[in-house]
């Protein structure tokens, strides 16, 4: 009996075929940043970021009109009364949205590979292309 993994990997004339699937937990995340370091194990721990602007828990609008069926007509918000978490709130909030643990030599190709793509887009934009294609990592720099 072939198991999940077995059945999306196939060797045909001598290659080996990969096919992509997303999770069932998979997201898509903006990124503004990351934060991380080195653990115990030698492996890079990263924490991607997001910045966000506090919300607040509660705000107040002023009433203008009440109608006769119970429906409220709202104003203006009265935004000195705005209820935050935190008094003051933060300027802004780091959001982290998703944590990794990466092996280093994972994690040189994905720098690499970043690099790449982010210089792939500077020569795009001198010469006016707008888009390109999607490819991955495999382990290769």
């Amino acid at each position: 009996m072939k198991d999940k993994e077995s059945e999306s990997i196939s060797i045909e004339n001598d290659r080996v075929k990969f096919q992509y699937q997303k999770s069932p937990q998979h997201k898509t995340i903006h990124v503004s940043g990351i934060f991380g370091g080195i653990m115990p194990d030698k492996k890079i721990q990263v924490h991607f970021w997001h910045n966000e602007v506090p919300i607040p828990k509660n705000i107040f609008h002023k009433i203008v009109k009440e109608s006769g069926e119970g429906y409220v007509n709202l104003g203006e918000e009265v935004e000195e009364e705005r209820q935050f978490e935190e008094t003051p709130p933060p300027f802004l909030i780091r959001n982290i949205d998703i944590s990794a643990t990466i092996d280093p030599a994972v994690a040189r190709s994905i720098g690499n590979w970043l690099i790449n793509r982010a210089d792939m887009i500077e020569k795009k934009s001198e010469r006016g292309v707008e888009h390109g294609r999607a490819d991955d990592t495999s382990g290769q720099d």
